[in-house]
């Protein structure tokens, strides 16, 4: 695959906002005239463009076009990093921490730990990846040449380190099984609970794990058609509004949450009704967890909004959806 191709395989696979993003992070990058010519080349002209419309578009040789396209290449792969990993620049200083480790600069290395334990520990949104780096960082300190294993603080740095490889475990494990759950919802009509059991004092540690617990837990009162369901789902929606929360899970939790209370509402049991489906969506919309991460709501969710605000005759939400539409709706479905 020739290096042209893989860059424009890259910039296609771009949303619009992450484009402009894209763009605003090669200005930084003090982007050249002949590479962002070669970049808008390759953007504007269609997949199956042969290489000289290449060289017709930028006036370079395919040799200046593949120097440029290295480049670009080189700062897409890092781009995509920092955008799927907010906290890249951690993750570079646990490399060099190690590094400096092995070459024996170890006081060096300890304190680029204690400065990346910092900045996590800062966060105000929750990310499960933290609690990863958390794990190196406390295990590569034990086992830092310059460092006592045998005192107390040894002892606590390797409950630290088995403490936060758990919480990233069992979240992970936690979001996969919420996934095949909700995708046996919409896909088949059954509801299918994987049993998986989570060390108690955990539980209570990371808000990530917390919401994913509360997800799983709702499906297996459902499942058993517990009363206690309603008022489950109540704790799920306020827990939803904790600030530590991301957008990007506050957006999934209720899709899934949409999906299990409407699979319900067609059960014997009854447990939920088509108000208490109004009430989640009445709740995501004005709070906006229906945002998806390029910035628009999907068209299905505006039309059930729509739908279930009409059938309970909420007009404030009726007039919300009308002033939010033009700007939240895919250009394609605008009116």
């Amino acid at each position: 695959m020739k290096k042209k191709e893989k860059l424009k395989a890259i910039l296609e696979a771009l949303d619009k906002q992450e484009l402009k993003t894209f763009n605003k992070f090669l200005k930084k990058r003090q982007i050249n005239k002949l590479t962002k010519k070669v970049f808008d080349g390759i953007l504007k002209l269609p997949t199956e463009a042969k290489s000289t419309e290449l060289i017709q578009y930028t006036r370079m040789s395919m040799d200046q076009i593949n120097y440029h396209c290295t480049l670009l290449l080189e700062w897409s792969h890092d781009f995509l990093l920092d955008i799927f990993f907010q906290q890249s620049n951690d993750i570079k200083l646990v490399l060099l921490a190690r590094v400096l480790d092995s070459k024996q600069s170890t006081d060096y290395a300890l304190e680029l730990y204690r400065e990346i334990e910092k900045t996590i520990n800062k966060k105000e949104i929750s990310d499960p990846n933290d609690n990863l780096l958390r794990n190196i960082i406390y295990k590569r300190r034990y086992f830092s040449p310059v460092f006592d294993s045998r005192n107390d603080e040894s002892l606590n740095l390797l409950d630290l380190a088995s403490d936060s490889l758990d919480i990233f475990y069992y979240t992970n494990k936690l979001e996969l099984i919420c996934e095949r759950i909700n995708r046996d919802v919409v896909l088949q009509g059954k509801l299918i609970i994987p049993s998986v059991s989570i060390p108690a004092d955990i539980e209570d540690r990371d808000p990530s794990l917390q919401n994913y617990l509360y997800l799983y837990r709702l499906a297996k009162m459902i499942d058993k058609g517990a009363e206690t369901s309603t008022n489950h789902l109540q704790k799920v929606l306020e827990f939803l509004k904790t600030e530590t929360l991301s957008l990007e899970l506050k957006e999934y939790s209720t899709n899934f949450l949409v999906s299990l209370v409407n699979y319900e509402i067609f059960q014997e049991a009854k447990l939920f009704s088509h108000k208490d489906l109004y009430e989640i969506y009445r709740l995501a919309m004005s709070a906006g967890w229906l945002v998806q991460k390029d910035g628009y709501i999907y068209f299905e969710d505006f039309m059930n909004v729509l739908s279930s605000a009409f059938n309970f005759g909420d007009i404030d939400l009726l007039r919300s959806i009308l002033q939010e539409y033009q700007k939240l709706a895919k250009e394609e479905y605008r009116l």
